[in-house]
């Protein structure tokens, strides 16, 4: 038995091991009523992007979120703070917030990058109301994309800053028949019986790239 964390959640929470099968519910519905991203190509900086990645990795293993004289908190947003004022930018704000910014800019896109901001919903009861109903409650960091659609992420959960593997081409796959992981679990199950979507691909929200000179 594994247990995993997440840092957004304001308690700590008890996480299973991973799971071969795995039910879930269409959230289709969902998605459309929050108002998915667009498809939208934005301009690539792949130097940027790197820089961004190396800024990312740099706060592995580390307990405090400080660049300079500033520290951000210790949960995923503030993570995603501190990564962008290390590669040198200033990106701060809740995760709703920081969504807002990116659709205000028309940094939103269906397409990763390396450096992209990554936005998930319902990765864990953040109104408190028992329903599936939690837009943008979690957000994590691009490290790496490879070729067969995996995409190699970082983000602060309560295990600290550890990496999260996606794969939109097999959101409902939580590993394939090799054993390979294709997609991280993101939401603790209720119950036995609490068969909605959990894993990276089925929550997934979509990607911002800031797109800064």
């Amino acid at each position: 038995m594994i247990l995993f964390f997440l840092a957004c959640a304001p308690r700590i929470i008890r996480y299973p091991g991973p799971v071969i099968g795995l039910g879930r519910e269409p959230v289709a519905a969902f998605r459309q009523s929050v108002d998915s991203p667009p498809k939208k190509t934005v301009r690539i900086q792949p130097k940027q992007g790197s820089h961004i990645a190396k800024a990312a990795r740099f706060f592995i293993g580390v307990k405090q979120l400080r660049v300079g004289d500033e520290t951000y908190g210790y949960h995923c947003s503030g993570y995603i703070s501190a990564v962008f004022a290390k590669a040198g930018l200033s990106v701060q704000g809740s995760t709703k917030n920081l969504y807002t910014m990116a659709k205000k800019n028309g940094f939103l896109s269906t397409t990763p990058q390396v450096g992209s901001i990554v936005f998930f919903d319902n990765t864990y009861d953040a109104n408190k109301n028992g329903k599936f109903d939690d837009p943008l409650s979690h957000v994590a960091i691009v490290e790496k994309i490879y070729d067969d659609g995996r995409v190699s992420m970082l983000h602060l959960g309560s295990r600290g800053i550890v990496p999260l593997t996606l794969n939109l081409r097999q959101p409902d796959l939580h590993k394939d028949m090799n054993g390979n992981l294709q997609n991280s679990f993101l939401r603790v199950r209720t119950s036995k019986n609490d068969k909605r979507p959990r894993l990276a691909g089925q929550l997934w929200r979509g990607f911002a790239f800031w797109d800064i000179p």
